[in-house]
């Protein structure tokens, strides 16, 4: 549908579109120990012993492009904020093709932030975007445009 008159419009909405900021996809996933914000699941100490922190998965080309190593305290980052994350790099992502470029992927897990115990890091949802479906505003949080850097140095937040 090309317009609706009921839409949602976030005013002063940034888009990341062919930035050269953000050259990696970003995308937020489940993982099986959480259920939705880990509202519940995040108080329960044997599912946060078994998935205590957000991470972000990324490719093995990738990783060594970029300096980074499993375990590595990394920034994601989009043109709507960024969270730091425990780097995991796994052959699960592969570099894709698109038009003859090679398009690095990166994924984020969404169970965190926002709670008490605050330990598990900030949300994903910090970097995703306040768009949505015109008519269920089903929000977009499944692509968008990131950048990670390993920060040497650096802990995560207890």
């Amino acid at each position: 549908q090309r317009s609706n008159p009921v839409a949602f419009k976030a005013i002063g909405e940034v888009l990341a579109v062919a930035d050269e900021r953000f050259p990696f996809i970003g995308t937020t996933y489940r993982v099986t120990e959480h259920w939705q914000t880990g509202l519940m699941t995040r108080r329960c100490s044997w599912l946060v012993e078994a998935e205590p922190q957000v991470f972000a998965e990324l490719d093995s080309e990738l990783a060594k492009e970029r300096g980074i190593g499993n375990g590595d305290v990394v920034r994601v980052s989009s043109a709507r904020g960024n969270l730091l994350a425990k780097a995991i790099v796994t052959n699960r992502f592969q570099p894709m093709n698109a038009n003859g470029k090679t398009v690095h992927m990166i994924g984020l897990p969404w169970h965190f932030g926002w709670l008490v115990p605050k330990r598990g890091g900030d949300s994903a949802n910090l970097l995703t975007a306040a768009v949505g479906d015109p008519n269920s505003a089903i929000p977009e949080s499944k692509a968008f445009m990131v950048n990670i850097e390993k920060m040497p140095d650096q802990d995560l937040p207890e």
